[in-house]
């Protein structure tokens, strides 16, 4: 089986901030009728029959079938599913999700794993699957429950098309949000001095989500008016040993380093010493 596609897998394991504002219900535009097929000419922010509110990407196909939406990537044959469903727990509404989606696609469940629950939802279920080499292709579910109702999300996607449009992907699962429910926007607030009191409460929310993630150790250095004023380490560098993180400990940061360089070639973009089309042979 290949590894979760690198979107799927950050999706899964990160909290960060969201990159895209979630739309408002009174945003919501008409529903697609049932039966009928949409070709998208922009990100469109739609909902599920059930009000999990969704953005479907630009270029991709809308479809809805009773209880379930079909977003269609461009390539054809990779598909992102979202379902309602009424069950009585997670298993009962993935099958149940299945049958609704395509009954003649069967894979065994690799790995089932419970999530925090977040953005209104009051419980996250992932669910991996086996998929053979040969089929080139990754398939994932997640269900959502609030209250009674379900959300179950397949991604049923061919490894290419992870790679293409990976970002897309991202859009739409970060953004899933039940009917009714309004995520928290920091737009036109000013941000709050970093005092004592402040310093502890921010500690003491690591501290906790470190332990509730079972993340063995962090380091957090905050910067405010242009001067260093937090640093400090929480838990452990190795699982089993006494070794404490401290300010200065090393971490193996894979992908953000994309994003550091993309910063500091930015930085000196901005300084006028290159432009972002001078050719890297001339430098």
């Amino acid at each position: 089986m290949k590894p979760l596609p690198t979107i799927v897998l950050s999706w899964l394991l990160l909290s960060s901030p969201q990159l895209w504002a979630a739309p408002t219900e009174a945003a919501m535009p008409a529903t697609t009728a049932a039966g009928s097929e949409q070709k998208l000419t922009a990100d469109t922010p739609s909902a599920t029959s059930a009000g999990t509110r969704f953005v479907a990407p630009v270029e991709w196909t809308l479809r809805r079938s009773g209880t379930a939406v079909v977003l269609e990537a461009p390539e054809k044959g990779s598909f992102v599913a979202l379902v309602d469903i009424q069950g009585k727990d997670a298993d009962a509404a993935v099958a149940a999700a299945w049958k609704a989606y395509d009954p003649k696609l069967k894979w065994p469940v690799k790995l089932a794993v419970d999530r925090p629950a977040k953005d209104g939802w009051d419980q996250i279920r992932d669910y991996q699957y086996e998929v053979s080499a040969n089929e080139e292709r990754g398939v994932f579910v997640r269900a959502l429950r609030k209250g009674t109702q379900w959300t179950l999300v397949i991604l049923n996607t061919a490894n290419a098309v992870d790679e293409k449009r990976g970002s897309q992907i991202g859009k739409i699962l970060d953004r899933l949000l039940p009917k009714g429910y309004e995520r928290e926007s920091f737009a036109g607030r000013k941000a709050h001095v970093l005092d004592a009191t402040r310093v502890a409460a921010l500690k003491e929310f690591i501290e906790t989500a470190r332990l509730k993630l079972d993340v063995p150790g962090v380091a957090v250095g905050i910067v405010q008016g242009g001067k260093v004023v937090f640093a400090d380490g929480f838990g452990v560098r190795e699982m089993g040993k006494p070794d404490k993180v401290d300010a200065d400990t090393l971490f193996m940061i894979a992908s953000n380093t994309k994003a550091l360089t993309t910063l500091m070639l930015a930085r000196q973009v901005e300084q006028g010493k290159f432009t972002w089309n001078t050719p890297v042979t001339s430098l």
